[in-house]
């Protein structure tokens, strides 16, 4: 892993090791790295307020972009919740965590609290796990929500075809691309199928797939299968979020050729789990920096962690948990690890990404308003 951006630092605290990996089997991982590259740290209070900076002409030649993207990725302990301001102030979700109160206030307490919003404008749901689509009913019961987004009725709960079929519904497909309030979404995976060819910078052969497991033997099919993979793109700006999407389709994205190029920041897919982040992804994708979606006890370390960061270390991972059963080597720094403790001690902090039309982009952890800035390819 090259160096980190630069840094603002303050109220970092010892980590505390555990003694084993997460709860499911581990898989053989290659080493791999972030690559992290350096920028001036944009402030130190976490706030987007400020002027733009002037904007490049977008790779494509379009015109210019303008403004702020922020993402805000909400604790719900291991499930999936993700919160974007766009650039034009619109608000896209994408997942809503568990069912019921806790992951519920726990995103208004970002959409209302952090962001001001009395609606969500896109509503976008991976899959159909409850981790993921859970909190539907709690926020459509409380903000307005103008359009559904989703693979298509097949495995949805009644609660939540009730609710977007009562509104503006749209089942996405691979290779879909959406203008939504100044950042462009591309559909890499959706409904069990990926794309079958590049999109823009990607395509080129993967020196990573010799040798790579292609499934993991024994490992059942199931609704995650299914997960809406998006690339999100900003100027030069790339966000990869691929749900739960399983190991054998990832290695369809990455061989023998990456079709997805290279990626500015990746959620790691699956929480961090091993049936996901198959190696030969991960590394051909060179991600400068990774946020993993993970509970206390479930997702990271093990192979995993040596996919992200075992070449040279974790210096560019960052965690809404620390993974309790893992030790400290196989963790982000303190400082990039949004919340250290479980249960009552768990104060569901939040990690926040803010991203410049320039490329500048910078990673924020509130709870020590530590950050690191990077510089989009």
């Amino acid at each position: 892993m090259g160096g980190a951006g630069s840094t603002s630092s303050g109220g970092a605290s010892a980590l505390a090791g555990g003694a084993a990996g997460d709860s499911e089997a581990s898989n053989p991982g290659i080493a791999g790295g972030l690559s992290g590259v350096g920028g001036s740290t944009a402030g130190d209070d976490g706030s987007a307020d400020g002027a733009a900076p002037v904007a490049d002409a977008a790779p494509d030649g379009s015109p210019p972009v303008s403004g702020t993207l922020r993402l805000l990725f909400v604790d719900s302990e291991g499930g999936q919740s993700t919160v974007l301001q766009l650039p034009n102030a619109q608000v896209l979700v994408i997942d809503t965590g568990n069912p019921g109160m806790r992951d519920g206030e726990r995103m208004l307490a970002v959409l209302q609290g952090e962001l001001g919003a009395t609606e969500i404008d896109y509503l976008l749901t991976t899959h159909y796990d409850s981790d993921h689509v859970g909190g539907v009913p709690y926020l459509a019961a409380r903000l307005g929500i103008g359009q559904f987004l989703d693979h298509g009725a097949t495995n949805a709960p009644a609660s939540y075809l009730a609710l977007a079929n009562a509104g503006t519904r749209r089942s996405l497909a691979v290779g879909d691309a959406l203008e939504l309030g100044g950042v462009s979404l591309d559909v890499v995976s959706a409904a069990g199928a990926v794309i079958d060819a590049p999109r823009s910078g990607g395509g080129l052969p993967n020196p990573f797939c010799e040798g790579a497991q292609a499934e993991l033997p024994g490992d059942a099919v199931d609704e995650n299968v299914n997960s809406v993979g998006v690339v999100i793109r900003f100027g030069r700006f790339d966000f990869l979020d691929l749900g739960d999407l399983l190991w054998p389709r990832e290695h369809e994205l990455a061989c023998p050729n990456n079709l997805v190029g290279s990626i500015d920041l990746y959620l790691t897919t699956h929480h961090g789990l091993t049936r996901s982040g198959a190696p030969q992804l991960v590394r051909a994708i060179q991600p400068l920096a990774a946020i993993m979606n993970n509970g206390p006890r479930k997702g990271g370390g093990g192979s995993t962690w040596n996919t992200l960061a075992l070449a040279p270390g974790g210096e560019n991972v960052w965690q809404v948990h620390r993974a309790v059963a893992a030790p400290a080597a196989q963790n982000a720094p303190p400082d990039q690890i949004a919340n250290l403790d479980e249960g009552q001690a768990d104060a569901a902090n939040f990690l926040e990404v803010q991203v410049e039309s320039s490329g500048e982009f910078r990673i924020i952890n509130p709870r020590t308003s530590f950050s690191k800035s990077y510089t989009s390819r």
